[in-house]
C-alpha cells in the first residue's frame, strides 16, 4: 500500500511537471509562464529532477517571475546532483559565460564534460566551441573536430554548422568545399539559419562550386527569415551591387537598416556609408 501511494505520488509530481510545460510554450491553454513556473517549482520540491532544472532556467531567465542567478544555480545543482544531464551542462554554461557567478572556465569545462559523458548533446557541442576558440585551453581545432563530431552523429544542428565551417576555412582539416557543404546542407535542412547563410557565401563566392548568386540570395533570404543578422547585411551588399537581381539602393538600405536594428554593427556601418552616398547623390 505505501508503495502505492508513493507511486501515486510520483505520478502526481510528474504531472505538475508535464502541466508547466503545457503552460509554458500555451499548448492547449493560454500561454502562461507564471503558472507554469508554480507548476515547475511544485515537482521539483517534491524531488522530480527535470522540473528542478526546469525551475532553474525560468530563475535565470526571469520568466514567471523574478531573475534570480542565484536560485538557478542552486536548482540546476540540486537536479545535477539526481543525474540530470541538461542541469549540468546549464551550469557549465553559466560558469562559462560568467552569468551569475565569476566567469570559471575550468568549472566550466568540467560541468560540461560531466554533462557530455551524460549524454547531452549541448554541452558536447560547447566543448567543441570551447576548444576551437581557445577557452581555458589553447586552441585545438582536432579536439574541436572530435566534439562537434560527436555532436553531430546525435543530431546537433549547431555542431554540424561548426562542422561545416571547419571544412570550408580549413580549421583542424584539411579544407574542402565539398564535405563543407554537406554538413552546411544538413545543418540547413533542420532550419539552422547561420548555416543557410554560409551556404549563401559558399554560392556567392563560388567555393567548390560555380558562382551562383541567385542560389546565393536565396539561402540568404531563408536565413534572414529566421533572424540571421549576418544573411540580412549580405543581402544589403547584393542589392546594393547588383548581384543575383537588379540593383536596388532602397531595398539595401531596408536589409541594412534591419541588421542594424539586431545589433549588426557591420551593418550599420554599410548603413551610414549609403546613406551618405544617396545624400550626396541627391
Amino acid at each position: 500500500m505505501r508503495n502505492a501511494v508513493r507511486a501515486d505520488a510520483l505520478g502526481s509530481l510528474l504531472a505538475a511537471n508535464n502541466l508547466g510545460a503545457l503552460y509554458a510554450d500555451g499548448l492547449g491553454v493560454a500561454k502562461d509562464r507564471a503558472e507554469a513556473r508554480r507548476l515547475y517549482e511544485k515537482a521539483a520540491v517534491g524531488g522530480i529532477a527535470l522540473a528542478m532544472n526546469n525551475v532553474g532556467w525560468f530563475c535565470e531567465s526571469g520568466q514567471g517571475g523574478p531573475q534570480d542567478y542565484a536560485q538557478a544555480l542552486l536548482w540546476y545543482e540540486k537536479a545535477a546532483a539526481l543525474g540530470n544531464e541538461s542541469a549540468m551542462t546549464n551550469i557549465g554554461r553559466l560558469y562559462r559565460t560568467g552569468s551569475g557567478v565569476a566567469k570559471d572556465l575550468v568549472q566550466a569545462r568540467q560541468w560540461l564534460e560531466r554533462g557530455a559523458a551524460a549524454g547531452d548533446t549541448r554541452a558536447i557541442n560547447m566543448l567543441g566551441s570551447m576548444s576551437q576558440a581557445g577557452e581555458g585551453v589553447p586552441i585545438d581545432f582536432v579536439a574541436a573536430r572530435h566534439w562537434y563530431e560527436k555532436a553531430a552523429a546525435a543530431g546537433d544542428l549547431n555542431a554540424m554548422r561548426s562542422l561545416g565551417l571547419l571544412y570550408l576555412r580549413g580549421n583542424g582539416v584539411t579544407r574542402d568545399y565539398f564535405d563543407a557543404r554537406r554538413w552546411l546542407e544538413k545543418a540547413a535542412a533542420g532550419g539552422n539559419p547561420a548555416a543557410m547563410n554560409a551556404l549563401g557565401y559558399i554560392y556567392d563566392e563560388g567555393r567548390g562550386v560555380a558562382i551562383d548568386s541567385v542560389a546565393a540570395r536565396r539561402w540568404y533570404e531563408a536565413a534572414a527569415a529566421q533572424g540571421d543578422t549576418m544573411a540580412m547585411r549580405n543581402l544589403g551588399e547584393m542589392c546594393e551591387n547588383g548581384r543575383g537581381a537588379t540593383r536596388d539602393l532602397a531595398e539595401a538600405q531596408a536589409w541594412y537598416e534591419k541588421a542594424a536594428a539586431a545589433g549588426d554593427k557591420e551593418a550599420a556601418g554599410n548603413l551610414a556609408r549609403l546613406r551618405q552616398a544617396m545624400a550626396t547623390k541627391n
